[in-house]
């Protein structure tokens, strides 16, 4: 048995059993075929020679619909299609081999089976009019391919410098890939995205058979950023060092803005033997600030904001997503004055 005939043996067997339960040879799961297709309309009826029967369901993919008929026997006759009420065309049947394929590995009852497949259609509502020339008993499937399924999430979160690769799986032939705002976010003909500046853009990917997907990309400045603490928040007679902010200057050096709050009693004159680790969200070093010897001048209660710099050939990552980076600082020294 070829794949295409196996195909529309399982999507009718699914069929026959949403409808009636019936007893079938074919060992095939009804879940097999939701995996891909999706049912439009099922239905199984009698009806006599002469009588225009109609159906109507709303095609929403751009990979079209078929209509599947499982019949007790061969009958000629016609299927005329509107969409939106707009005239498509007529489809002829014959009564012989030419139009139906024979099959015993349904059932009994229902063993000729008949096939017809519309692609790039218009997404709308559609209507299909039977006629037969013969009396016939049968059970009919509208079904249509499930729309593709992107592989990545369709919102997407990136630090500014960054760069993210969009897919589309089961996608044939070409994507054509869009932004919306080149100045926030691009994307080359193969769905890479490169972050530009903080922002949000909408990255669309239109497929060659007309399917569209968008994926919202929010940028964001690649800094680390925290709230200053308080003097309320620090002990009595302890120092806390906080680094509130941390970013690539324009040489690609990491500065490290720190908050030193005073809570100690006296007048802090200096720091020693300070540690700071940086690492991503992985643990891994970004970089380490170490300082043997700072000199600083902060009254008890106050607070001061004091800038470091790691070079650029000091970082064991030059590049990190410092957003979502962690900083550590260790035991340190403070050194005050006391009168």
């Amino acid at each position: 048995m070829n794949n295409i005939f196996h195909r529309i043996i399982t999507v009718l067997i699914a069929i026959a059993l949403i409808i009636s339960g019936i007893t079938y040879n074919s060992v095939v799961t009804k879940a097999e075929e939701e995996k891909e297709y999706e049912y439009l309309l099922t239905e199984e009826n009698k009806i006599t020679a002469g009588t225009d029967i109609e159906y109507t369901f709303t095609v929403s993919s751009f990979s079209g619909f078929s209509i599947l008929l499982l019949a007790s026997n061969m009958a000629a006759g016609t299927i005329k299609l509107y969409a939106n009420d707009e005239y498509i065309g007529t489809e002829t049947l014959t009564d012989d081999d030419t139009s139906w394929l024979y099959s015993s590995d349904i059932n009994d009852t229902f063993q000729y089976i008949y096939e017809l497949s519309i692609e790039n259609v218009k997404l709308s509502d559609w209507k299909a009019v039977f006629n037969f020339d013969t009396d016939i008993h049968y059970i009919i499937g509208i079904i249509q391919k499930k729309s593709l399924s992107d592989v990545d999430s369709k919102k997407i979160t990136l630090a500014k410098g960054f760069t993210h690769k969009l897919s589309v799986s089961g996608a044939k032939g070409d994507i054509i890939w869009t932004s919306s705002n080149n100045s926030i976010a691009t994307v080359n003909s193969s769905g890479k995205v490169t972050a530009k500046k903080a922002g949000v853009a909408k990255i669309t990917a239109t497929t060659a058979d007309g399917q569209v997907f968008t994926y919202t990309v929010s940028v964001y400045k690649n800094e680390y950023k925290e709230k200053k603490i308080n003097s309320s928040s620090v002990e009595y007679g302890n120092v806390d060092i906080q680094a509130y902010k941390m970013f690539y200057d324009g040489k690609g050096n990491l500065v490290l803005k720190t908050h030193i709050v005073n809570n100690c009693g006296y007048k802090m004159i200096g720091i020693k033997n300070l540690v700071c680790n940086i690492t991503d969200n992985n643990g891994k070093e970004i970089g380490r600030l170490k300082v043997d010897n700072k000199k600083v001048n902060i009254r008890q209660g106050k607070n001061k904001n004091i800038t470091f710099v790691i070079k650029k050939s000091s970082l064991k990552n030059k590049k990190a997503d410092l957003h979502t980076a962690s900083v550590n600082i260790k035991n340190f020294l403070w050194i005050y004055e006391v009168r």
